[in-house]
């Protein structure tokens, strides 16, 4: 997913390890494809695996290894991403 936080261009991507391993991979890259930020999450073999709430742990943890000046700027990454998620979801629906 491209997002734009602040005039700067980053590619969000996921990885999920399901269904040999129930974990999910985030990785932050900048314009030129350097991976800036990283997160991994792992679902407990007791909880069942969810997909969103693993790119969300997972997104958290890559944010606060990329560790963004602020918490505005925290704040403006995920706005970006629910922004682009929408984006994405209308034009599945869309005819």
């Amino acid at each position: 997913m491209k997002i734009t936080v602040k005039r700067r261009k980053y590619i969000v991507r996921y990885h999920h390890h399901f269904p040999y391993r129930t974990a999910t991979t985030c990785f932050i890259q900048n314009a030129r494809g350097q991976t800036i930020g990283e997160g991994f999450a792992e679902c407990s073999e007791k909880d069942n695996y969810c997909k969103a709430t693993g790119k969300k742990v997972a997104l958290t943890k890559a944010l606060r290894n990329m560790s963004p000046e602020s918490k505005e700027d925290r704040a403006a990454f995920w706005q970006a991403i629910w922004k682009e998620r929408e984006m994405i979801s209308q034009k599945k629906w869309t005819v």
